[in-house]
């Protein structure tokens, strides 16, 4: 598959760039991925007119690993590479004490309390912090906590957001859609009426593990749901700031951009528009510095990983240095962050991969659990039953023990995605991708996590439900019909 498109890679520096044409080439980094019988390679003109002949020669050539992303400007040839960037450790005279930030995104799976935690910590800054629709109100976050377990990711959120200091004093906390745009003017407004200007802006959206989805599954629905606050968020958020001198823009993009990812495709778009949108503005000579910077993935909290990837990530105090360090040079609107050798994770995702494509689950016949150096343990509870219920349905293994994991069982990531997306389903919580892929790829280990994510109610009320249930169950329908 060749895909053809215009002004979406800055070559020259003087192309006239479309950030919502740039989600294409998103696209076209994990379609061979998720497929791996399907080469996918992009062609970006300058002029359309003068650079079709090359559109013609470059499908008379055999598509390689290396020769994927072409650009062709003025029938010149051009293929993109990357070179390491040194950023030396100086001070980003963007970020200026005392000062107010704005925050905006997914601020529970996302890089933004990581930015709070530091604004707040190093530059005494005030903070105007939107959040993702259906976060509880700071007069909600007592019984919030009293009611959810203290691991459920909006628990450690409140947590956090306690600490920053008070409400109204050090920062301002809104819960909403980012792309509604009257509801964003008006709390923009009441920050900046609180706290004064705003000296800088973080775009700090959701990470790829929650915003994961195979292309096969994706709809109109979940491709808005996953774009909605990386682009119409962030176009909301320039037409309102349009008038009001704001030092930088800094956008939380992503390394799917680069290396692509399965279940990343609409995710690797979504980030491919923030990119192409801060080369934009640098070549529209904006008055604010734009950053997007391609992060690898990241640890939100302190504590270490469960696994060699995650212990791979970075940790957030090197997000902060990191992204001081960014915020400092001015030559480069786009910085892709690896903390492993980027060449060779280039070669490892587009190599062509030898295995075909995975077999629809009901496809797949049962056989025996393999040997594994991990002894096999049945599920203690109904959660763990269920969760290795879904395991074993998709590996097509009778039998999955709740320490088992999932890769050593023979998963992969497109499997996983199959089996968050089913478990989300069967339990209603919002299971991070990451727990498969970094935190706990065990029956054990993603019970815990969705048993923390669900509501966990006073001992008293359950017991009232459960007496409620139980006179319910004698009732004969016309009662029960009756009482409702």
């Amino acid at each position: 598959m060749t895909v053809v498109t215009s002004g979406v890679q800055a070559v020259t520096g003087g192309e006239s760039l479309n950030p919502n044409q740039a989600k294409t080439l998103g696209l076209c980094q994990v379609i061979s991925q998720e497929h791996p019988g399907l080469r996918c390679r992009h062609i970006d003109l300058g002029t359309p007119a003068s650079d079709l002949q090359g559109v013609v020669r470059e499908l008379r050539l055999e598509s390689s690993c290396d020769q994927r992303l072409i650009a062709y400007r003025h029938g010149q040839r051009w293929v993109q590479t990357y070179d390491p960037l040194p950023l030396p450790k100086q001070n980003a005279n963007l970020l200026k004490p005392n000062s107010t930030y704005l925050i905006a995104g997914d601020l529970v799976d996302g890089l933004g309390m990581v930015y709070a935690q530091s604004l707040v910590k190093d530059l005494n800054a005030q903070l105007i912090l939107i959040g993702r629709p259906g976060l509880p109100a700071s007069n909600d976050w007592e019984k919030w906590l009293a009611t959810h377990g203290p691991n459920h990711r909006v628990s450690r959120l409140i947590r956090k957001l306690q600490a920053l200091g008070t409400e109204g004093n050090t920062f301002l906390w809104f819960s909403g859609n980012l792309a509604d745009a009257a509801w964003m003017k008006t709390v923009i407004g009441q920050g900046i009426d609180q706290f004064g200007p705003i000296t800088g802006v973080f775009h700090a959206d959701v990470m790829g593990d929650q915003a994961s989805c195979a292309l096969a599954e994706l709809n109109e629905e979940s491709c808005h749901s996953i774009c909605r606050s990386k682009v119409q968020g962030m176009q909301v958020l320039q037409d309102i700031l349009a008038n009001h001198p704001v030092n930088f823009y800094l956008l939380q993009s992503s390394l799917s951009t680069v290396v692509g990812g399965a279940g990343f495709g609409a995710y690797a778009a979504a980030n491919c528009y923030l990119d192409t949108l801060a080369h934009q503005q640098q070549h529209n000579n904006s008055p604010s510095q734009w950053l997007s910077l391609n992060w690898d993935a990241c640890q939100l909290d302190d504590a270490a990983g469960g696994s060699a990837l995650m212990a791979a990530a970075m940790s957030a105090d090197e997000v902060w240095q990191t992204t001081q360090r960014a915020l400092a040079q001015t030559s480069c609107p786009q910085l892709v962050i690896s903390p492993r050798n980027l060449q060779t994770r280039l070669k490892t995702a587009f190599t062509p991969a030898a295995a075909k494509e995975t077999p629809a689950a009901d496809t797949i016949s049962s056989h025996a659990r393999p040997n594994l150096a991990t002894p096999y343990v049945a599920p203690q509870n109904e959660v763990e039953q269920t969760v290795a219920q879904a395991m074993g349905d998709l590996l097509g293994i009778e039998a999955v023990g709740i320490n088992d994991n999932f890769f050593e069982l023979g998963g992969h990531s497109l499997l996983a995605i199959q089996a968050v997306t089913r478990l989300r389903q069967e339990f209603q919580v919002d299971l991070p991708m990451r727990a498969f892929l970094f935190e706990a790829p065990t029956v054990a280990g993603i019970a815990k996590i969705i048993t923390d994510n669900q509501i966990t109610l006073p001992e008293e009320t359950q017991s009232t439900i459960e007496d409620l249930l139980d006179q319910i169950e004698e009732m004969n329908p016309e009662e029960v019909e009756q009482k409702l």
